[in-house]
């Protein structure tokens, strides 16, 4: 089970959560980046991007943008964090490297064993 919530970076926190169930060693992460107008990026590569697993970058496995009708929205994956604890949480943040951009996206999931 991943939990999720919403984080911004240069901006406001959005209190939202949503559950995802995975049974699989990868956590998907939905981020939408906006710049400092409130648009949506639509030409952000996988090179602009860090995520970072309790403060250390991750390996991103992949990347793609959503459609072409939901601009600004990206998905990235990494490895889930094995944990010796049972849902274990792990805070999660992801960086993209251009000045003034809003990045949202889930904020932490708790790992499995």
């Amino acid at each position: 089970m991943v939990l999720a919530g919403f984080n911004a970076q240069g901006g406001a926190q959005d209190s939202a959560t949503e559950r995802t169930a995975t049974s699989s060693d990868r956590i998907s992460i939905s981020v939408v980046v906006r710049d400092a107008d409130g648009e949506p990026i639509r030409d952000l590569r996988v090179s602009d991007f860090t995520v970072y697993d309790e403060n250390a970058p991750q390996e991103l496995l992949g990347f793609r943008a959503a459609p072409a009708g939901v601009a600004g929205r990206y998905v990235l994956t990494v490895r889930a964090a094995r944990s010796e604890r049972a849902n274990e949480y792990h805070r999660v943040a992801v960086r993209v490297e251009r000045p003034n951009v809003e990045v949202r996206s889930i904020r932490g999931y708790y790992a499995h064993d």
